[in-house]
């Protein structure tokens, strides 16, 4: 017993018979001094083996984000000047693709033809282990050799930013000190470059060291599928053999970089924009500085005994008064999406249903069925949905042995994917997992929109402690990197459950949206009827459910589209990576992860194995980012209100149907 408490006090830095906070203080004194205790697995300090691969990481993650950012900005530039040209058209459509293909999905593709089939790079590794160390051409080449394909992986599915660039350029063309700067006489090309770029790249900044951040989590991923001893790789390592210090370590230092990124972040922005200073004095929401001004806040708060939330009721009943003569036009900016609380008594429960399914479904599905992208977006959805629900009943289960193995697709009427090393039909493999699919793709969007909704209306709402609790709660939400996070959750919980899988890859996804459901709310809540049900003394209860809930349902809608792309992402790559237990084939991660680990990608006989999970993955990722992207349309009332009028127009004309 005494042997093995020294074991547990070398490799973790705790005595194990003290009480659970006195462990916590231990190991946290011990982590601030660089002591993060013993590798089980490699019988070497954590802190030697982590420093020895963080340099090779942010080596690729850097070289990936300053090109893919170099790039967005420079395509977006050039696609602005070109708008509605077959150049503009093109990229965007390029840009649209390669947000649908999950980064490690690219790189396997990409191992394949250019590793295992052309041979023109490296399968695994970091350097050639015959050049000697040192800084000489061979050196550096080899370095540059291995890193290729990965860099490549990030920076292919990494142009997401193209389209932002491109609508930011396309609205600082349009501003008048552009057409000033054109009257002067001055040159395009300083004009495109000092005014309309400069200007147009500011926004997308943050995001740049964001981008680093949210690619240090991505890691872990790629490094496994390229054989990259990075702090991915070792990380995964680690949660294979239940090296609880190398895990603890990795997860630690993953953090902290990601925490750093987004602190630089929020403190540079205003040095590079000095608008922001003054134009959010006193109003700025960022992470950090929000949590640096929070101890502040509070200790006034309590001098004064008063709370923002009580100025801010006082402050709205005085103010009803001055804007009631304003009341017959704001008023009337309601949004189609909001139900007046003061309905005639006489309205059937009829007619109350018919508004219901107006706003909430029929007008956003003819927002989204009237663009050329919702539309190709729901068709390919459907065929899914038919394949999770009809599709299960029609096809028969798959099973070891059915068939001959390696039968090519479209070759046997009986195997349309063909079938794997087993014998067992790829296609009902794919509609069975579909089921299953959606439970956590649901499960993980319900759940983090949910949480975003309740945190962020809250926060807006009642402002304040409230609101100073509840958004530090997000920052720490936001702070922390999301995959590696769910991997030493997966790795610890072991779920088979697939809702409780979905909830776990959504855990910490909801901080970022609560942020801007919060801003959007903070406007709302200023709006005269909100006001006006304020001084009528209605529950609080029933003016967020009925005036600021309905207001921000577009958006919550496009993040309930774009957490359901990070549920498919995140579950697939967890099964690939043999993190969750395989408790059944019914996923797509699985049979990933089979046809990579067994050989799929060495032989063009054996590449559709992995080719049907790719493919099914990349269509519906991409169903739900041309929903997504057409989704946009439904942030404007005039758009949403036009397709209502027109459902209630068709209701006067023939009032029996409903």
């Amino acid at each position: 017993m005494n042997r093995v408490r020294e074991l547990v006090e070398a490799y973790t830095n705790i005595t194990p018979n003290q009480p659970i906070y006195v462990q916590y203080v231990d190991y946290v004194t011990a982590v601030l001094q660089g002591d993060f205790g013993q590798s089980i697995s490699f019988q070497e300090p954590v802190v030697s083996i982590l420093l020895q691969a963080l340099p090779w990481t942010l080596f690729v993650l850097s070289v990936s984000v300053l090109v893919s950012f170099t790039l967005s900005i420079s395509l977006g530039a050039i696609m602005a000047y070109k708008e509605k040209t077959a150049l503009d058209i093109g990229l965007s459509t390029y840009t649209t693709i390669s947000s649908s293909i999950p980064y490690y999905i690219a790189g396997i593709l990409m191992l394949y033809f250019f590793g295992y089939q052309l041979e023109l790079f490296p399968t695994s590794g970091r350097v050639d282990a015959s050049i000697p160390a040192g800084f000489n051409v061979d050196f550096v080449v080899s370095i540059l050799h291995h890193a290729a394909l990965p860099i490549l992986s990030f920076v292919l599915t990494g142009l997401g930013a193209t389209l932002s660039m491109r609508a930011n350029s396309i609205r600082v063309l349009g501003e008048d000190y552009i057409h000033v700067a054109q009257l002067r006489g001055l040159s395009p090309r300083l004009i495109s470059l000092r005014y309309v770029g400069r200007n147009a790249i500011l926004p997308l900044y943050t995001g740049l060291l964001l981008t680093l951040a949210l690619m240090l989590g991505g890691s872990v991923v790629m490094e496994q599928v390229f054989r990259y001893p990075g702090i991915g790789y070792f990380l995964i390592e680690a949660i294979r053999s239940r090296d609880y210090p190398l895990m603890m370590g990795g997860f630690l230092l993953i953090s902290v970089g990601v925490t750093a990124s987004m602190f630089i972040a929020d403190l540079t922005y205003g040095l590079i924009d000095p608008r922001t200073s003054s134009e959010g004095n006193g109003n700025n929401n960022s992470s950090s500085v929000a949590l640096l001004r929070l101890v502040r806040r509070q200790v006034r708060r309590v001098l004064k005994s008063s709370s923002e939330s009580d100025q801010f009721i006082d402050g709205g009943t005085s103010s009803i008064n001055d804007q009631s003569s304003q009341e017959g036009d704001t008023s009337l900016e309601k949004s189609v999406f909001q139900f007046e609380g003061e309905q005639d008594a006489s309205t059937s429960l009829r007619e109350r249903l018919f508004r219901m399914f107006d706003v909430y479904i029929y007008a956003p599905f003819m927002v989204l069925w009237d663009d050329i992208r919702g539309k190709i977006g729901i068709l390919i959805l459907a065929i899914y949905i038919i394949a999770g629900s009809v599709g299960v009943w029609l096809v028969t289960p798959p099973s070891v042995n059915e068939g001959p193995a390696y039968v090519l697709p479209f070759q046997n009427s009986g195997y349309p994917f063909g079938t794997d090393n087993s014998g067992i039909d790829l296609f009902a493999q794919m509609v069975h997992a579909t089921p299953t699919m959606f439970q956590m793709i649901l499960a993980g969007a319900i759940f983090a929109t949910g949480m975003a909704m309740l945190i962020g209306t809250l926060s807006g709402f009642k402002g304040g402690f409230v609101d100073s609790v509840l958004m530090t709660l997000s920052d720490i939400s936001i702070a922390i990197p999301g995959l590696p996070l769910i991997i030493v959750l997966a790795a610890i919980f072991q779920p088979q459950n697939p809702i409780l899988v979905g909830i776990i890859l959504t855990v910490n996804a909801w901080g970022g949206t609560a942020r801007a459901i919060r801003s959007q709310v903070l406007t709302i809540r200023e709006e005269s009827y909100v006001e006006a049900s304020r001084t009528m003394s209605t529950p609080t209860s029933t003016i967020i459910s009925s005036d600021i809930v309905p207001n921000v349902a577009p958006y919550i809608l496009i993040q309930f589209v774009e957490q359901s792309r990070a549920v498919i992402f995140g579950s697939v790559a967890l099964y690939f990576l043999g993190v969750l237990p395989f408790t059944t084939t019914s996923n797509w991660g699985v049979v990933l992860n089979q046809a990579y680990s067994q050989g799929g990608l060495l032989t063009l006989a054996t590449i559709h194995w992995i080719l049907v999970p790719v493919v099914t993955i990349m269509l519906l990722s991409m169903a739900l980012t041309l929903i997504a992207q057409a989704a946009d349309a439904l942030t404007s009332p005039q758009v949403r209100a036009r397709h209502a009028k027109t459902t209630d127009e068709n209701t006067e004309a023939e009032p029996t149907k409903v």
